[in-house]
């Protein structure tokens, strides 16, 4: 009998289809985790004066410019005349027009910016072959080099450092530099970090790479770095700590021990992460366990300070974007531990990157829980008369979005709707609805590998 009456009812009513359940419900005053304060901003050489331009309008927050240290092949990435010997044979500093010109042209956009120099300065080298990292032979170096370390390979990412008694002095006279050149744009306070993934950068005995000696370069490491990180926090500039790469989470811990057992100050820590779909959750936590492990708490935070996702795919079409999300989504999962990210290489000249940086940008602070259905992803955030979402779909089908917006204030009723989805390497303006009443976003489908930004504003 109750079979029978639900089919009639249903005959009844065949013109009014029944709604399938929404896949994506946001409660709008649910607490979806820690504030979404994330600074993000964009890498490049301290040479390449139209990358800064071309970033303006999208909401960055910080900017980092970075440039090796020592004279090598790559005229752009080097001035060469800031570290050199006086007529007494000591080692003096100036600082490049190009540097000051650089760092004045982010100040003028408004960005943080966070400086990084690598490497130990060589004064009138002719570069040499792959041996050598292309760095040349130590005899003219400024500072006498360590000899027991040598390239692991290929012709770059090699930077020796001093030798065990020449590493305080030249830290010392690297904070000198650091000083003179932020006298020298009018102090913009940059944040200061060294060199690159100094646990394989340093070199190995033999140039063969082992976990031990991974260890061991990054205590050299902090060794020349020491000298530099004290004079320049008691100026009054923050440091970065040890840039580790992404793949190194598991040395993390051991990293910021050994920061605390030689005294060597630091605020952030800094990563270079070029997968950050893969392990950006795996590396946050690593970095939470090495601080509160070793009584830092998370008064120390992380800046990802080259950030990118697999190299291959970059933001090509809207696959490379969903990774981005992926890691977005994990950056925000632990917000309270991230101060920020600078993306680099040519991703930027993708204008579907661009619109979901400028979005993201946009987006409030206060992140909303959200419940999912279908292989969606997604994540919220909301104001007091705003709602953003970002829905991505990594499945291989498309996928028809309806969203529940749960305790929704009325001041959204008469909001504007705004919904647009990048698919493949174009974004198109889905003619979506919304209804205030029921209090849902309906009327788009998500194809595959394909991502949409919502605003309700």
């Amino acid at each position: 009998m109750h079979t029978r009456l639900l089919i009639n009812t249903v005959l009844l009513l065949g013109t009014f289809p029944l709604c399938a359940a929404p896949n994506v419900t946001i409660n709008c005053t649910g607490n979806g985790g820690p504030t979404a304060d994330i600074k993000r901003g964009r890498s490049s050489s301290v040479l390449e004066l139209a990358q800064i331009d071309d970033v303006a309008g999208l909401g960055l927050k910080i900017y980092q410019l970075h440039q090796d240290l020592p004279a090598n092949a790559t005229a752009v990435e080097t001035p060469l005349d800031q570290f050199y010997f006086n007529a007494e044979g000591n080692v003096n500093v100036r600082v490049d027009a190009d540097v000051t010109t650089a760092r004045q042209r982010v100040n003028s956009y408004g960005y943080e910016l966070i400086y990084q120099a690598t490497g130990t300065p060589y004064y009138g080298i002719t570069p040499t072959g792959s041996s050598t990292g292309g760095r040349g032979t130590t005899s003219i170096a400024l500072y006498p080099m360590t000899t027991d370390r040598v390239h692991g390979g290929g012709p770059s990412n090699w930077y020796p450092i001093p030798s065990s008694t020449n590493r305080a002095p030249f830290g010392r006279k690297l904070a000198t530099w650091m000083k003179e050149v932020e006298v020298a744009d009018g102090a913009m306070k940059s944040i200061w970090v060294g060199t690159q993934e100094p646990t394989h950068t340093l070199g190995f005995p033999g140039g063969t790479a082992t976990d031990t000696e991974k260890l061991t370069n990054v205590r050299l490491y902090i060794d020349t770095w020491i000298e530099t990180a004290k004079d320049m926090q008691a100026a009054g500039y923050k440091v970065g700590g040890i840039q580790l790469n992404g793949s190194n989470a598991d040395e993390l811990t051991y990293a910021i021990g050994q920061f605390k057992t030689k005294g060597c100050p630091f605020n952030y820590i800094t990563i270079q992460q070029y997968k950050a779909e893969l392990s950006n959750a795996a590396i946050l936590d690593a970095a939470r366990t090495g601080l509160t492990s070793n009584g830092y708490a998370t008064s120390k935070k992380v800046l990802f300070n080259r950030y990118s996702v697999k190299e291959d795919l970059w933001f090509k079409s809207s696959t490379g974007i969903n990774l981005f999300l992926d890691g977005e989504k994990a950056v925000l999962d632990q917000a309270d531990l991230v101060y920020g990210y600078c993306l680099e290489g040519p991703e930027w000249n993708n204008n579907n990157l661009r619109e979901v940086m400028a979005f993201l940008n946009a987006m409030p602070t206060s992140r909303r829980p959200v419940t999912l259905a279908n292989g969606l992803r997604a994540f919220s955030t909301t104001s007091s008369d705003s709602i953003h979402a970002i829905v991505w779909n990594p499945g291989t089908s498309s996928v028809a979005v309806e969203i529940q917006l749960n305790n929704s204030a009325t001041s959204l009723d008469n909001n504007s709707l705004a919904v647009r989805i990048g698919s493949g390497t174009t974004t198109t303006t889905a003619a979506a609805t919304w209804n205030g009443t029921t209090n849902k976003i309906s009327g788009f489908s998500l194809p595959a590998n394909s991502y949409a930004l919502i605003s309700l504003k």
